[in-house]
């Protein structure tokens, strides 16, 4: 019988040749990733949506609450060739959103697929499966590899990565530490808290850690649910120097972790921080000290 451990090292490989093989037979070799070119060889078609215009007049203010933080985020109509992105999406997030159905047509058939933020992020096997082959068409496999290599370790050659291939910083990001020999991590997080620059002191923003990802070298996995102590969520905040030190991570390094036992299995990592601030986003490089 086939170990989980082996059999998703072989789909990761049947993965990668189904991605270098669309890229072959589409001759694209250099990002950004045409997408549409991808869409049109398919025969796909797709646009866009929100809730405010598909419910019924008396029910408009329910459909711009669901707008405003939408669960649904893209859905795929297989059998008609169609796909549906919600309009809220950046260019950025649309690409990779497209890219997703586009997996998903290619491993699914005619089926009818619809796909949340969680799933995005997370999921299932099958949208692990999409979201993989999303990233190798979006990034172009060890191309990406290639291009990373003319920038130094850090947060700036996620930013400059991100431009080239017309990707999130996150999804950037992702794959960038997921694909670096380097110990180094991503952290996502939102900022808590507020403001009032006319008192002084006022200041009660502190940020928490929704995702994580780092490459293989890494002393363990960074756990989510962080929350970074108010006085350092300051110093990376007001970002009055390109890094902060002393950042300590706690890790996991129980490959499954239980309630009994993940407690007992975490231990601390002195960092380096590089970070990002977009509005009420915050982006973390991250690397031992």
């Amino acid at each position: 019988m086939t170990s989980p451990q082996v059999r998703s090292q072989l789909d990761e490989n049947i993965l990668r040749l189904i991605a270098q093989s669309i890229l072959d037979e589409n001759e694209i070799v250099t990002p950004p990733t045409p997408v549409q070119d991808l869409l049109d060889h398919y025969e796909l078609t797709w646009r866009s949506f929100n809730f405010s215009q598909i419910v019924g007049s008396g029910a408009r203010q329910d459909g711009a609450k669901l707008d405003k933080h939408p669960r649904l985020l893209a859905l795929l109509d297989a059998s008609n060739r169609n796909i549906y992105v919600h309009s809220s999406l950046s260019e950025e997030r649309l690409r990779f959103c497209l890219l997703h159905e586009i997996a998903h047509f290619i491993m699914n058939g005619g089926a009818f697929v619809g796909c949340s933020e969680t799933d995005l992020l997370e999921g299932c096997e099958q949208e692990i499966a999409a979201n993989r082959l999303a990233s190798y068409l979006l990034f172009q496999l060890d191309g990406f590899i290639l291009s990373a290599s003319s920038y130094r370790l850090g947060l700036q050659a996620v930013v400059g990565l991100a431009k080239n291939y017309r990707a999130s910083l996150e999804a950037t990001g992702r794959y960038y530490v997921e694909t670096r020999r380097e110990p180094c991590s991503l952290l996502i997080g939102t900022i808590t808290g507020i403001t009032d620059e006319s008192r002084p002191g006022s200041d009660s923003r502190r940020i928490v850690i929704k995702h994580a990802y780092s490459s293989g070298t890494f002393p363990g996995d960074p756990l989510r649910g962080i929350r970074i102590g108010s006085a350092l969520s300051k110093e990376l905040l007001q970002r009055q120097q390109p890094a902060v030190s002393g950042l300590r991570i706690p890790v996991s390094r129980c490959e499954r972790p239980t309630r009994a036992r993940s407690r007992a299995l975490v231990s601390y990592v002195s960092c380096r921080a590089e970070v990002l601030v977009a509005s009420s986003r915050v982006v973390l490089f991250v690397t031992p000290e």
